[in-house]
């Protein structure tokens, strides 16, 4: 899935670097657009006892990520306040298109 998401962002213009931070996530960045995008296992909200996972894909919205580790938010501040605008999820056939964006 992941060499898909890569081969069309690459038709779309993309110099995509990929990062496999852990056994489960993926950062694909893109140069240009200096877009960063998390792939990877989350739980599957619709799973009645929550332990299935399902693929996701999640914008880290860079700037606003520094500003907020600057600021002494930890990482599940990043996930639980939406309204620090730091992460956006997006749809995975939307991936490629959202690194190619300018």
């Amino acid at each position: 899935m992941i060499s898909v998401i890569i081969q069309d962002a690459e038709e779309l213009g993309c110099e995509v670097k990929t990062y496999h931070i852990e056994p489960e996530c993926w950062l694909l960045c893109d140069k240009d657009t200096k877009k960063t995008i998390a792939i990877g296992l989350v739980p599957d909200l619709k799973s009645e006892d929550g332990r299935r996972k399902t693929i996701g894909a999640m914008q880290i919205k860079i700037k606003n990520y520094k500003w907020a580790m600057s600021e002494g938010f930890s990482h599940k501040d990043l996930i639980d306040k939406d309204n620090l605008n730091v992460l956006k999820t997006i749809p995975l056939h939307k991936v490629s298109k959202v690194l190619a964006s300018k």
